[in-house]
């Protein structure tokens, strides 16, 4: 009776930390949408100084937004992929996964990632480092291996508007850890839309996030 009566407490414990991560990391989202309006309105008026503050103010909300958002993922007890195939007995045969880095590129395990997804053969070792890395979106591997090279140059803003000069729909990726931008989240799985022209400035100006036109998306003007 007492042992059930401990894991019961156990588990009334694990859920109130997860409403509270999970109120902070909305509280956090709320913060960096906030900022993020205030940024449009600064460049909008050209104010400089507010321009600033807002940045600064956003950069502490994404800090805080991703910090509570591993905290959540924590409490969850969530596993990673490596976690699973040891618990299985993969041993030291090969696994094949697609990676994803930010933007700006990111190397790991031998490896360099940028926006373009990169599909490795990695031993667990490997596939623990890459895992472990909270600027990677990590998963299981479908379609030929390839090898990783340059990380690909952002597309201009150009390449995502139309011939009326409006925003086509684009696919937006991020890291694994998340990343919050105009209004939206982003992360491992790709999310598809079609940004105003200021949120796709917003877009365009985060290093975190791998941006492209969406398939069948109007073709830009010449």
């Amino acid at each position: 009776m007492a042992k059930n009566n401990k894991s019961a407490k156990a588990s009334a414990l694990r859920a109130k930390l997860a409403d509270d991560a999970a109120g902070k990391v909305e509280a956090a989202r709320r913060a960096v949408d906030e900022a993020d309006a205030r940024l449009v309105a600064a460049a909008e008026k050209n104010d400089e100084e507010a321009k600033a503050a807002a940045l600064r103010d956003r950069d502490a909300a994404t800090a805080d937004l991703e910090r509570y958002q591993k905290a959540a993922s924590l409490i969850s007890g969530g596993g990673t992929m490596a976690e699973a195939l040891i618990e299985n007995g993969w041993g030291d045969n090969p696994v094949t996964v697609t990676v994803i880095g930010p933007a700006k590129g990111r190397r790991r395990a031998g490896y360099q990632f940028g926006a373009n997804p990169v599909t490795i053969e990695v031993t667990l070792d490997q596939l623990k480092l890459i895992e472990g890395d909270a600027e990677l979106a990590v998963t299981p591997g479908t379609g030929p291996v390839t090898l990783a090279g340059a990380v690909p140059q952002r597309l201009p803003r150009e390449a995502f508007l139309g011939k009326d000069g409006k925003p086509g729909a684009v696919t937006v990726l991020g890291p694994a850890k998340g990343r919050r931008r105009a209004g939206r989240s982003f992360g491992a799985s790709a999310v598809t839309f079609t940004p105003t022209l200021e949120e796709l400035e917003l877009i365009l100006g985060d290093a975190e996030l791998s941006v492209a036109p969406a398939p069948g998306a109007p073709a830009a003007a010449d």
